[in-house]
């Protein structure tokens, strides 16, 4: 069980990773988080609908009720605690609390509205660690394809914390913040771990959640994030992703994991 405790260690890096990469001044780092936006979103709706979903049917139906508390439940958090920011130019540009990308534009939410979003990303980040874990008590290929979902959108997702720390002027706190969050991540799959005990119902449970918030940011996040015009390789990137997903569940299977 100690494996997938340290791939929940290595997605929560991956978010740090991802923080700082947004604070860094090369452009370049801008737009391969935004060919990452696309790619993440495309693997996560993809493996969320032809993966996932139709596993937590087979095993009991009533496992989607607990996919839609996920995906309301992070709704939820961000319309209602999270804010659009407005910049201080005559340019209109609405910053998503949970993803997005600011551009450089000095925009501005309030700090209270930043630090709800920073909460959300935090439990949402301990259901990522803790769906990790609990996938490979299911079977190692299911916890394989977790671990690469949750880990492909952890570096847009540390950007995106960088983003609103930024957007609130709470720049200084973006290294500390995000280190919070990795950890938060790993402390999900050590809670994880720390019940396995428990009937496997309950590994399902938190997986149909997590399904829920995995299909809310690639869906109404991710993808939305790449349809701003900047690039059509980005429309390239969402189907890559999808392709990739594909590719990653064939080499698995080929692989012959057994639980």
């Amino acid at each position: 069980m100690i494996g997938p405790l340290l791939l929940a260690g290595v997605a929560g890096l991956a978010e740090l990773v991802g923080a700082l990469l947004a604070i860094t001044p090369l452009r370049v780092s801008h737009r391969a988080i935004l060919y990452l936006f696309g790619m993440s979103g495309g693997y996560m709706l993809t493996w969320s609908v032809a993966d996932l979903i139709p596993l937590l049917v087979l095993h009991d139906p009533s496992l989607v009720l607990w996919t839609l508390v996920g995906y309301f439940g992070l709704y939820v958090i961000e319309n209602l605690f999270a804010s659009h920011a407005h910049p201080t130019h005559a340019e209109e540009l609405h910053g998503h609390a949970l993803v997005d990308s600011w551009g450089g534009h000095p925009a501005v939410i309030s700090p209270a509205a930043c630090w709800a979003a920073i909460v959300g990303l935090a439990i949402h980040g301990f259901l990522d660690g803790a769906a990790i874990v609990a996938s490979f008590a299911i079977h190692p290929q299911v916890g394989a394809l977790v671990f690469l979902a949750v880990f492909l959108h952890k570096v847009p997702e540390g950007s995106s914390l960088t983003s609103v720390l930024g957007a609130a002027r709470q720049g200084p706190r973006v290294l500390v913040t995000a280190i919070g969050s990795a950890l938060m991540t790993m402390l999900g799959g050590v809670a994880a771990w720390a019940t396995k005990g428990i009937e496997p119902r309950g590994a399902y449970l938190l997986l149909a959640l997590s399904a829920g918030t995995f299909l809310f940011i690639g869906a109404s996040n991710l993808i939305p994030a790449t349809q701003k015009g900047e690039s059509r390789g980005l429309v390239v990137a969402v189907l890559a992703g999808a392709v990739l997903f594909i590719g990653v569940r064939a080499l698995v299977q080929a692989a012959g994991v057994r639980g």
